[in-house]
């Protein structure tokens, strides 16, 4: 007998942001660790979500950049120090998961990350720092659809001053075919 649900598979949420800019709003995408793909729906009832299959994983990573001004200026410095990245998502109904991430909480939040990955590029005098997760997010639901809500606070540094910043991000997630009732 075949199953026509699709195997697991990890996926990469990034998030990104500009250490010039003066919004809160994240830039994010889902790809595949090849860098391929993304699980979003762009047809039918779902169209719009990112659509998961129960326990697929996903790693948070976090990337900022910071360009110089002028050519002629210095390569920027850009510290950055990921405090936690907070989901919130709920479901239109509570039948029996209130997150795509947790059967029991509507909060999941990422605490342990790894060390900044730094690198310069000389052709545009920016630097880019990458930081991941280092525990994936597992989905636990077959079926459903939640707004998702994401909160990321960083400590970031330019030279002396570190500040902290508040991002966010607003994505909408499912999982199977976005209705119906969990396999008991």
């Amino acid at each position: 007998m075949t199953s026509s649900t699709p195997a697991p598979q990890p996926y990469i949420l990034e998030l990104s942001f500009d250490a010039d800019q003066v919004t809160q709003s994240l830039q994010f995408r889902v790809i595949s660790p090849k860098g391929n793909e993304t699980p979003k729906k762009t047809k039918g009832p779902m169209a719009g979500t990112f659509n998961f299959v129960h326990d697929d994983e996903i790693i948070v990573r976090v990337v900022a950049t910071a360009e110089a001004e002028k050519p002629s200026d210095p390569m920027p410095t850009l510290d950055l120090n990921v405090t936690n990245c907070t989901f919130v998502s709920v479901g239109p109904d509570q039948k029996q998961f209130l997150s795509l991430f947790d059967p029991y909480s509507a909060c999941t939040m990422i605490s342990k990350w790894s060390l900044p990955e730094v690198v310069e590029n000389k052709s545009d005098n920016s630097v880019t720092v990458t930081v991941n997760a280092l525990n994936s997010l597992k989905v636990v639901a077959h079926n459903g659809q939640w707004a998702i809500s994401g909160y990321l606070s960083v400590l970031m540094g330019r030279g002396k001053d570190q500040l902290s910043h508040l991002y966010f991000f607003d994505p909408e997630g499912s999982a199977g075919s976005g209705a119906g009732e969990d396999p008991p």
